[in-house]
C-alpha cells in the first residue's frame, strides 16, 4: 500500500469488537479478551476511539484510555498490521493527547513492554519519558516501562 490511507477517528462502537480483537491478536502476545476491551462502554472514565478507513469499511486502529481527575491513562493503543509502518500510530496519539487536553488532563501515562522497542520510540518522540518501571507485568514475565507525558 502506497501512501497514508484517509481515515477518520470516531468513538469506538461494540460493533467494531470483531475487528479490534483482530488487531489486538495481531499485536499482542498477551490479548485483551473480548471482555476487557468492551467493559469501557457505558464508564463514564473510559474513553474509546478507532480510526477508521471508511472507502474500506476497516478500522485501521484503535486506542482505549481513561480519564481520572487530571490524569489520561493510555491503556491500550495498537494499529492493525497492513496499516502499519504509514504514521497512523503518531496521528492516533496527536489525537488522544488533544482530547485529553481537551478534559483539562494533566499528566498521561502509559506501560510499554521494554521489548517493544519501536513504540517506546514514538513515545519518546512525542515527549514521554520513562518514570519507573513495573517488573514481571505481563503474563510471559516481561517488564513493562512506566512512560509520562506533562502536557498542561
Amino acid at each position: 500500500m502506497t501512501g497514508t490511507p484517509s481515515f477518520h477517528i470516531r468513538m469506538m462502537r461494540e460493533s467494531d469488537l470483531d475487528q479490534i480483537i483482530k488487531i489486538e491478536n495481531a499485536s499482542f502476545t498477551d490479548p485483551w479478551p473480548r471482555s476487557a476491551l468492551s467493559e469501557g462502554f457505558g464508564n463514564r472514565l473510559a474513553h474509546q476511539y478507532v480510526m477508521e478507513i471508511p472507502d474500506k469499511d476497516k478500522i485501521a486502529a484503535y486506542c482505549q484510555c481513561w480519564v481520572v481527575l487530571d490524569e489520561g491513562h493510555i491503556l491500550n493503543i495498537a494499529v492493525a498490521p497492513e496499516f502499519r509502518g504509514q504514521g497512523l500510530g503518531r496521528k492516533m496519539m496527536d489525537f488522544i493527547i488533544r482530547a485529553m487536553i481537551a478534559k483539562d488532563v494533566r499528566y498521561i501515562f502509559l506501560e510499554v513492554k521494554i521489548s517493544n522497542i519501536i513504540a517506546q520510540n514514538l513515545y519518546n518522540s512525542m515527549g514521554f519519558r520513562q518514570i519507573d518501571m513495573r517488573r514481571k507485568y505481563y503474563s510471559d514475565g516481561s517488564d513493562a516501562l512506566i512512560m509520562m507525558k506533562e502536557v498542561l
